[in-house]
């Protein structure tokens, strides 16, 4: 009697304990799921942890990771696509003022009164502002190729000193500058030659701008770490707090040309970074400005 006692005894003492942890087992299962439920509403600011022993317990903290991970995947997209609504922007505003011009033009053209001389001069105008759209969209390709990865860089040895007459042979060089190419023909670096004339031009063309008279020099040089390309110009300078934009996509510094759109040095930046270098730029109002490109050495 007393055996069956105890048996019995033991077998609702087992069925307690079983029952006493599938409860809590059930409840765990159930915060969980409202959890995870919440957290597909896009509410990542849950905390999945469970700091107490057990398979739930580890599959709870395992769910909490992956929850983190998407939260940061989310606050990226998000950061990203109010990237592409500010870009999308500013590419519409770059473009409506030329087509804009170009439509006053043409309406202007249909003018039977309009002089032959004037149609010329209309024309040119014309001419001008789809050269200009020409070289904003074929520049913004270029920089959403590089962004997306796309872009393909060869990776071939040559000289910068070349690279850079190339760009310079390019651009009308104004009147009252005296501009100069010097340095060592036989430094080279490695990586894409026609990316790397489109960076130099972009530079030069800047401070072909901003530089009405005086000197500009570009010159070529190499130590141990690096290779380093200076171009200096005695122009209007770059004002103190413009300069730490300069690189950014469709910022127009203060001084900047009517035609000018902002997207030249970021697209100079985004190559030069690709080929293992870095650009960075010194300037004083009224004195000039200088862009140093360094190539680093045996890390490619």
């Amino acid at each position: 009697m007393e055996f069956f006692l105890g048996l019995l005894i033991g077998v609702l003492l087992t069925s307690t304990v079983f029952f006493v942890v599938l409860t809590c087992r059930k409840r765990k299962v159930k915060r969980l799921s409202n959890l995870l439920r919440q957290t597909s509403e896009n509410n990542f600011s849950l905390d999945l942890r469970d700091y107490q022993e057990g398979e739930l317990s580890i599959l709870a903290d395992e769910l909490h990771k992956i929850t983190a991970r998407l939260a940061s995947q989310t606050e990226y997209l998000q950061a990203d696509k109010e990237r592409l609504a500010d870009a999308l922007a500013d590419v519409s505003h770059q473009f409506k003022t030329p087509l804009t011009s170009m439509l006053m033009y043409a309406d202007l053209l249909c003018d039977s009164d309009v002089l032959a001389e004037k149609a010329r001069e209309f024309h040119l105008v014309m001419r001008s502002q789809l050269e200009r759209l020409q070289w904003l969209t074929g520049s913004l390709l270029k920089l959403s190729r590089i962004d997306a990865g796309t872009a393909e860089f060869d990776n071939v040895l040559f000289s910068p000193l070349e690279a850079l007459r190339d760009a310079a042979d390019g651009l009308a060089v104004p009147e009252g500058v005296d501009f100069s190419i010097s340095g060592n023909e036989e430094i080279t670096i490695s990586g894409d030659y026609n990316w790397t004339v489109e960076a130099f031009s972009n530079i030069l063309k800047n401070a072909f701008e901003h530089t009405l008279e005086g000197q500009i020099t570009a010159t070529v040089s190499d130590n141990p770490l690096y290779v380093e390309v200076i171009i200096v110009d005695t122009g209007e300078g770059i004002a103190p707090e413009d300069l730490r934009n300069v690189f950014k996509r469709f910022y127009r510094t203060k001084n900047a040309k009517p035609d000018s759109v902002g997207i030249g040095l970021p697209l100079s930046r985004a190559i030069v970074e690709n080929m293992n270098g870095r650009i960075e730029v010194q300037s004083t109002p009224g004195q000039g400005t200088e862009f140093h490109v360094k190539y680093y050495k045996n890390v490619r």
